[in-house]
């Protein structure tokens, strides 16, 4: 029987899954502004450290330490998805945005979606 979240919603291990494919998305986010934009040195440390967070708690929820890999995830996903959407409508406006900046918008409600997502074992 798969181990259930509790209140987080849906399996452990596709949580862990999840938030680890985030991490990846966060990484490439990084590294993209890094090869591609001037400029992108704070881009691709940004993109490290958040991407650790959320592998972090990738790690932790396939751990079963579920308030560790929550906490470490929400954070990683606050900060990345927070950011991007403050630079993308507050300091650029939406139609200078970066391709990078909208998808990881999208990507970042997408997960904070699935993760909160109630499974069969917390209904």
């Amino acid at each position: 029987m798969p181990r259930s979240s509790g209140s987080l919603g849906l399996d452990l291990s596709l949580k862990s899954r999840l938030l680890f494919l985030y991490g990846l998305v966060v990484y490439t986010s990084g590294f993209g502004r890094f090869f591609f934009f001037p400029g992108g040195e704070k881009g691709l440390y940004y993109g490290l450290v958040m991407g650790t967070l959320a592998l972090r708690g990738s790690f932790f929820l396939s751990k079963g330490q579920v308030l560790r890999g929550a906490v470490l995830g929400d954070l990683a996903i606050a900060f990345t998805g927070g950011w991007y959407a403050w630079e993308c409508f507050m300091i650029q406006g939406f139609l200078e945005a970066e391709w990078r900046q909208l998808i990881m918008i999208v990507v970042s409600l997408l997960v904070v979606v699935l993760l909160r997502k109630k499974g069969v074992a917390d209904k």
